[in-house]
């Protein structure tokens, strides 16, 4: 079996456990991500709120939590942006979760 295979069927059963395993084990800061009130999150606790709004801690909404989180770090304060997803997976949840911003206009 390739590596590449491996690796595959390796990620095809990561589950929440498998995230949480990873929160408790590492020394992650408790200030993970940020919404747009800048209210900061733990890793933990954005786990719980990407559950609560997608139902599972899908690897890719995980980190388009942080991603966006990162961004909107680098943004000038009281200035409106637009948003706008190349993908119709994962990254409009992680706009909408962070900045309570609701995603239109899919398919492209």
């Amino acid at each position: 079996m390739s590596a590449h295979r491996a690796m595959d069927a390796r990620n095809k059963h990561m589950t929440s456990q498998h995230l949480t395993d990873v929160s408790a084990s590492s020394q992650l800061p408790t200030n993970w991500c940020r919404d747009n009130q800048h209210k900061k999150y733990s890793f933990e606790d954005a786990l719980q709120m990407i559950r609560r709004f997608h139902g599972f801690p899908a690897p890719g909404l995980v980190l388009d939590v942080k991603m966006v989180s990162h961004a909107m770090d680098h943004l000038q304060e009281n200035i409106l942006f637009d948003a706008k997803c190349e993908t119709s997976n994962y990254l409009p949840d992680a706009v909408q979760i962070l900045t309570l911003c609701t995603m239109t206009g899919f398919p492209f």
